[in-house]
């Protein structure tokens, strides 16, 4: 089954913004990237072994991979914390799964890109978010 665009809506990105809103503050604040994806291409995760991966380039050029919000054997839907990120996965109707990224603020990850990729025989990849200028507070 070939996936198409239409099986991958965006949602929303958006920081969090505690205490400026012209920057993000290291440590404290964070960014969120939401998609729903089509129910009917999940299925299909454990066939190919690709699941949705979120992942980020810093200002260096280095690309990172996120965390998952699918588990590649099985194609469930998983939560997963890491250090400085988190997935999230949750049913949101008959037929559509909500997933989201929220990346730390960080220095190392300061004006980085975030996108979305699900690989396969045609990759799906979102458009770039950059994060906005992320500042540690003495």
């Amino acid at each position: 089954m070939f996936k198409k665009l239409s099986d991958v809506s965006f949602i929303k990105f958006s920081s969090t913004f505690k205490k400026s809103q012209e920057f993000l503050v290291a440590g404290e604040d964070s960014t969120v990237l939401e998609f729903d994806v089509n129910r009917s291409e999940i299925n299909s995760i454990p066939e190919s072994g690709n699941a949705p991966q979120f992942f980020y380039v810093t200002s260096d050029g280095v690309e990172h991979k996120g965390c998952e919000s699918f588990d590649r054997d099985t194609g469930t839907c998983i939560n997963q914390t890491r250090t400085n990120d988190r997935c999230s996965c949750r049913k949101t109707g008959r037929c559509v799964y909500r997933i989201s990224y929220t990346l730390s603020a960080r220095q190392y990850v300061n004006n980085a890109t975030v996108y979305l990729l699900w690989p396969g025989e045609a990759d799906l990849r979102s458009a770039n978010f950059i994060l906005p200028e992320i500042r540690k507070l003495r």
